[in-house]
């Protein structure tokens, strides 16, 4: 699986540029057109990050297609109070030099999930901030972890206990600052643990190119492009001994994966949500060059970052939890605070295929007119959810999850329209999604 696969391509170094960007031109790359440019730009002093050299192999052969230092169980807020900043982070000093910079990778999970630590733990063994919502003991939890060959001295453990709470309404959010509570680094590199990270991704990180930009702007952001790869049973369930063997470490196995179909950029059928990501141009860059990000397709941009961990750090909104807008509310609050955005070249995440968890499928629950299946796949695969048309105004949206998530969003962005000074530097570009078209709800004007 890890093999040479890139050995009989290494000629290509050898072409002209013209001949690559010809072959990089001629893949299918839905997500990641290249070409949208901004809506409105505006003037910034921040400093143009330099670009190294084009990496031929890569762009050649890629298509598309811790010791726990504290346990408990914190109250889960019922206020639908919005935060600004993160109160427990450190303030948000200078950073001298490149030196200076260090990284927690941040993640959360529930206890269905923790096998997933035994990859993460192979492949980023470096410093990890986790919370586990569990039924399980501290201990129990340790244990399991050791089992999996993790190094405790490298992980700080949080545990929120799932006793009494809803078992289809996982408290992502809270599970996310529980996890941030511990960060002692200057950046975080925040996954979900279902995204596996590519092998080597720490020293990339670590490289004076990628280093240099987080010093130079507190508020540059690193985005680490995702992809997917595909459930390799056609029965569904999680066939994990088939599954994982294919999930790429380098970027030989991300090759093979797209080039046989088995995986693709993620996710194909929500365009919004990593659609900015420029997948054309990260083909194109070498090994922890960036390239910036000008605009956003979509204000569902929802992309994994690298990302300053200090006080003026937004929080993840607690009021949010299971499945909808958790992420891309807190993404369009780093947006409006001034945060700009680079792709790193040579990292990714691949994402695990696992069965729809119970927020996911709570989430999905809707009267049957809105349910919508893929024609012979009805028995097998979930059905996508449209939005109510105009004449469909005998439904209840409010007693269904996506319509109480929706209402709720609508809320908070009306609270950051008011509450958050508007210092953005990144707008959206011309060809961007009309979002309030996936909304259940309808808005007043004013939000």
């Amino acid at each position: 699986m890890h093999g040479n696969t890139l050995a009989t391509t290494m000629h290509y170094r050898h072409v002209s540029t013209a001949e690559k960007q010809r072959d990089v031109e001629s893949l299918d790359l839905s997500l990641g057109n290249s070409t949208s440019r901004p809506k409105k730009r505006r003037r910034t002093n921040r400093t143009t990050v330099s670009f190294q050299c084009i990496r031929l192999g890569l762009a050649a052969t890629l298509v598309t297609a811790a010791f726990v230092a504290f346990s408990g169980t914190p109250s889960r807020s019922s206020s639908l109070d919005f935060e600004t900043q993160s109160k427990n982070a450190p303030l948000c000093t200078p950073l001298s030099k490149p030196q200076d910079v260090s990284y927690t990778l941040v993640t959360q999970l529930s206890q269905d999930r923790l096998w997933m630590m035994e990859h993460h733990c192979a492949r980023y063994p470096h410093p990890m901030s986790i919370a586990v919502w569990t039924n399980s003991t501290r201990r129990k939890t340790l244990d399991d972890l050791l089992a999996m060959k993790c190094d405790l001295n490298l992980i700080q453990v949080e545990i929120l206990d799932a006793h009494n709470m809803p078992y289809n309404d996982y408290p992502v959010n809270q599970l996310r600052n529980m996890a941030l509570r511990n960060i002692s680094t200057t950046h975080i590199v925040y996954i979900d643990v279902d995204f596996w990270t590519s092998d080597g991704m720490y020293d990339i990180l670590k490289g004076t190119n990628v280093t240099n930009a987080l010093v130079g702007d507190r508020k540059q952001a690193l985005v680490i492009p995702a992809f997917q790869l595909f459930r390799q049973c056609v029965e569904w369930k999680d066939c994990r001994e088939k599954n994982v063997p294919y999930m790429p470490h380098s970027a030989d196995d991300l090759y093979d994966m797209i080039r046989e179909k088995r995986g693709h950029m993620f996710d194909p059928t929500n365009t919004g949500g990593h659609g900015s990501t420029r997948y054309r141009d990260w083909l194109l860059q070498d090994d922890g060059t960036l390239f910036e990000i000008p605009c956003l397709k979509s204000n569902r941009y929802e992309p994994f970052l690298v990302i300053r961990y200090c006080r003026d750090l937004p929080p993840f909104q607690e009021a949010f939890s299971g499945y909808g807008k958790n992420k891309m509310s807190w993404m369009m609050q780093l947006v409006r605070s001034g945060y700009v955005l680079s792709q790193v070249g040579g990292v990714f995440l691949v994402h695990y295929p696992h069965l729809d968890s119970e927020s996911r499928q709570h989430w999905n629950e809707a009267p049957n007119q809105l349910k919508v299946y893929k024609e012979g796949n009805k028995d097998h695969v979930p059905p996508q959810i449209r939005r109510p048309n105009e004449s469909e105004t005998n439904l209840s949206f409010a007693s269904y999850k996506r319509g109480q998530v929706d209402q709720l969003f609508v809320k908070y962005r009306k609270w950051l329209r008011e509450r958050v000074p508007d210092e953005s530097r990144i707008g959206l570009c011309e060809d961007h999604q009309d979002d309030d078209s996936k909304l259940w709800v309808e808005r007043s004007p004013e939000s």
